[in-house]
């Protein structure tokens, strides 16, 4: 039976599983930044005619309703992550 030092010490797992953190803290960042940038614009735009200002209503709330849905993609991101971690673990056995 291996341990978690030799999973650890094979490159093989460790080159497959490099990216799964780093991808992870990307959308992360993304993430927080389109929503801080979407929070900047949406008070900025002004005078602008009922038919123009609900649709940019609209946008906006379907954007930060985007933003939700993404967090749900990132937790099934580190989900799979998680998941090929166990399979890894499995496989040294």
């Amino acid at each position: 039976m291996r341990s978690i030092r030799d999973f650890l010490r094979d490159r093989r797992a460790s080159v497959s599983l490099r990216g799964a953190p780093i991808t992870l803290v990307i959308v992360a960042v993304t993430l927080a930044i389109g929503v801080y940038i979407l929070a900047n614009i949406q008070p900025s735009i002004k005078g602008l005619t009922g038919t123009a200002n609900t649709t940019v209503t609209n946008i906006f709330t379907q954007a930060y309703s985007a933003f939700g849905l993404l967090v749900v993609g990132l937790l099934v991101l580190a989900a799979v992550a998680i998941l090929v971690i166990i399979r890894y673990l499995a496989a040294a056995r």
